[in-house]
């Protein structure tokens, strides 16, 4: 069956300018950091912090520098050119490391204040949770990763309560031992959260917990994403059933 037309077209209005000097953004905390140079109408189109950030009183110079040298260089590469390309260049990462990766710029994109951004790498955590490993088998993200999560997103984050659902649906209770006596690991919220949907949980099925939390493996991905109005999010695409039955892993 030949492939859907995808219509490119746009109203000349909503293009963005390409020719402003672009903002200098300096990155990391090594030497003089790392700069950046990214045109202001794209970091204003998708960030509510630069958009404030780039008013004059924020920045120095005639130049524009914006300083986050609090930040990880590697990260904001990604993010910058997530910006250029609508891509994030994660996609080779092993399981467990991608899933760190991921949580990190989803932080990151906390702190810019960018909506689409965290949603596309809500999607990217997603599609590594549907996808199995080099071993045939599905892995989700480690508890330990709910230190960087917990401590980086406010509390009706969408990747928090994607991370207390993979672990009521099937989590192992080795995944939490396993850092018992890392207890810094284990975010004390994240305990909590997981602890109340247990609770709620505790007279369902297998069947139906299967149902519940179907959607991490098949329906609309924007069960964990931002959204505005109510209305479905920009990007959200029906995702794909599994039935291979692989098993999920810590």
């Amino acid at each position: 069956m030949a492939a859907a037309l995808i219509d490119p077209r746009a109203n000349d209005n909503e293009g963005i300018s390409i020719s402003d000097t672009p903002v200098k953004i300096v990155v990391g905390s090594d030497g003089e950091g790392v700069s950046f140079y990214v045109h202001p109408a794209i970091l204003q189109k998708h960030s509510s912090f630069f958009e404030a950030a780039l008013k004059k009183e924020w920045t120095s110079g005639p130049q524009r520098i914006v300083d986050l040298r609090d930040e990880d260089p590697g990260r904001f590469t990604l993010y910058a050119q997530w910006l250029y390309t609508g891509k994030l260049f994660t996609k080779l990462e092993p399981a467990m490391g991608g899933y760190k990766r991921h949580a990190q710029l989803y932080v990151l994109g906390e702190k810019l204040i960018d909506r689409t951004f965290l949603n596309r790498v809500m999607d990217a955590i997603i599609s590594a949770r549907r996808e199995p490993g080099e071993d045939g088998k599905k892995y989700h993200p480690n508890a330990s990763l709910s230190s960087i999560v917990y401590s980086g997103t406010p509390k009706c984050s969408p990747l928090r309560r994607f991370m207390v659902d993979c672990y009521a649906r099937s989590g192992s209770n080795k995944s939490i031992q396993l850092h018992a006596d890392e207890p810094a690991k284990v975010d004390h919220g994240f305990l909590m959260d997981l602890s109340a949907a247990l609770l709620a949980n505790r007279s369902a099925s297998k069947n139906h917990l299967e149902e519940k939390y179907s959607h991490l493996e098949r329906g609309i991905p924007c069960a964990y994403h931002i959204h505005e109005g109510g209305d479905l999010c920009e990007g959200a695409t029906p995702g794909r059933g599994t039935e291979d039955g692989s098993e999920d892993k810590d």
